[in-house]
């Protein structure tokens, strides 16, 4: 009798424990189906989303770039965008990726390992093996008939007028992962060329293609602005070659040029030697050869600054072309002596004379006799010292903060250009005010910026 009870005393326990684990499987199950469909619910929607809907980006054509053209009255794209193919490969379609490594390696100038690795990545639905590929040699990778290879249709930026532009246009390159203006126009105008990307967002089938009745939310990718510079091509070109073959001829590290229209500031031409291609920007070494110095490089002017000594002293009514000094060869101030260039005493000379023959005394003459203060002004007033606010990066200020101190010596060897620096875009600027009879028009290379919607901004 007590072996019965012992029994089911037993059965009793294990029909408990069994009860328990039955109850424990429910309250998981439960729980992991209440975390499944509400704790995790905003994942799987997702990744639902992410089978079924198609999300694109819609990319907008960057805007041109054109000089004039005064022979043809016409305008001329220095910068422009071509229509070119990039081969890429679908690696999960590739039958055999040996044998498509080692025919296609050689059409597309590619190492076969190389292609033969990019080929393998099989959870790549788009793998790009080369960019801005002609029409010949997309032509050539057609024939070759190989599954899983494909050529899509791609804008390139394409430069005309070879080194003439480079500094003026800069050129595109990579931040991180997206090509972006760098140095010149295609910089500092960015965003109005980029223009604003698009997007589409569409329901998809299983086999990844849009479904054509189901909801769909295009936004239209809005394409850049064209600009139309002052340059003139003819100009330009001239400019362009003279300043190289003065570089050549003198041994000079480097030189550069500017022609602006005194009466409206238009510049029509600005160049630098040694230059570069934009279309092979990455085959220059100095990172120097990108800026425009006409605009990024300040320098003591010298003696070409002289002129606008004798403007202050003329501003001030303390000369006239026929106003006479005695040159003594030397002006004292101070402990220090400044002398001519050419060491020499001239005796009596005009104002004129002190321009032609480029006397440094007489500039110091000059200057003293319009004043320190007035002086300054007059400097300031040419523009020296500030930005001119031209349309291209990384524009100098230059820098005239010697002409302040009290010590007569500064203002005496700024009359002939020592001891500050300035630009050339500023020293054009001001020979430019001179020839516009007295009037200082501000620079610019920008004629006219042209939207898509047929807006134009001047």
């Amino acid at each position: 009798m007590a072996r019965k009870v012992s029994v089911a005393s037993s059965a009793v326990k294990r029909l408990a424990v069994i009860r328990l684990v039955f109850f424990i499987f429910i309250g998981v199950l439960i729980f992991r189906l209440y975390e499944l469909q509400v704790g995790e619910r905003a994942f799987y929607e997702a990744l639902a989303s992410g089978q079924h809907d198609l999300l694109a980006d819609l990319l907008p054509e960057r805007g041109e770039i054109l000089v004039q053209d005064s022979l043809t009255n016409s305008l001329y794209p220095v910068a422009t965008n071509l229509t070119l193919g990039q081969v890429y490969a679908v690696p999960k379609e590739v039958k055999d990726i040996k044998y498509t490594a080692a025919v296609l390696a050689p059409v597309l100038e590619m190492d076969p390992v190389e292609l033969e690795n990019k080929l393998s990545k099989t959870d790549d639905p788009f793998e790009p093996l080369k960019e801005a590929v002609s029409d010949e040699l997309s032509q050539k990778v057609t024939e070759l008939k190989l599954s899983g290879i494909y050529i899509a249709p791609i804008l390139v930026r394409h430069y005309l007028g070879e080194a003439d532009y480079g500094q003026i246009l800069g050129f595109m390159g990579f931040v991180g992962d997206t090509r972006r203006g760098q140095y010149g126009l295609e910089q500092y105008w960015e965003e109005t060329l980029a223009g604003t990307q698009g997007e589409l967002r569409a329901q998809r089938e299983a086999g990844g293609g849009i479904i054509v009745l189901g909801d769909k939310q295009i936004t239209p990718a809005v394409d850049g602005a064209d600009i139309v510079l002052t340059i003139d091509k003819n100009i330009q070109s001239r400019a362009c070659g003279a300043v190289s073959q003065a570089v050549t001829k003198h041994g000079a590290k480097s030189g550069s040029v500017i022609i602006i229209e005194p009466a409206s500031g238009a510049i029509r031409a600005i160049c630098g030697a040694p230059n570069f291609d934009p279309n092979s920007y990455g085959d220059i070494q100095d990172l120097l050869v990108y800026s425009n110095q006409v605009v990024t490089d300040s320098y003591e002017p010298g003696s070409v600054f002289k002129p606008i000594t004798m403007a202050a002293a003329l501003e001030a009514k303390a000369v006239t072309p026929e106003t006479t000094y005695l040159d003594t060869g030397e002006v004292k101030i101070g402990p220090n002596t400044i002398r001519n260039s050419d060491l020499k005493a001239n005796g009596v000379q005009t104002m004129t004379q002190v321009l032609q023959n480029s006397l440094n005394t007489g500039a110091i003459f000059a200057m003293r006799k319009a004043g320190v203060e007035a002086f300054r002004a007059t400097v300031a007033k040419f523009g020296f010292g500030k930005l001119m606010g031209v349309e291209l990066p990384n524009e100098r200020a230059g820098n005239i903060d010697s002409i302040k101190e009290k010590n007569e010596i500064y203002a005496a060897t700024a009359s002939f250009g020592q001891g500050i620096s300035v630009t050339e875009l500023q020293l054009a600027a001001a020979f430019g005010a001179i020839a516009n009879r007295g009037k200082l028009m501000k620079p610019y290379i920008v004629q006219e910026v042209r939207y898509p919607d047929g807006r134009g901004k001047q």
